[in-house]
């Protein structure tokens, strides 16, 4: 049967195997790094995150205040490069 044929029920089979390039793909070293903080973390190990860059802290009000005004003021895109 093809990659996408019809068998005699009417049903489409479909290959959804990966190609050999997909599958060499490595997982990312930061994602294999804040799992494994997160496992530690988990059993109790006291652990400061800094793989994925995401702060142990709330965003501060003044910052977050001039995110949402940001915002609302249609400020929604990159800004230009340097």
């Amino acid at each position: 049967m093809s990659k996408a044929e019809s068998s005699s029920s009417d049903q489409v089979k479909v290959d959804i195997s990966l190609s050999p390039r997909v599958n060499s793909v490595k997982p990312s070293k930061t994602v294999a790094i804040t799992d494994h903080a997160t496992a530690l973390a988990q059993a109790g190990v006291p652990v400061i995150r800094l793989a994925a860059g995401e702060p142990d802290f709330d965003t501060p009000a003044i910052i977050a205040e001039a995110g949402i005004n940001a915002i609302r003021e249609g400020y929604t895109r990159y800004s230009p490069n340097a």
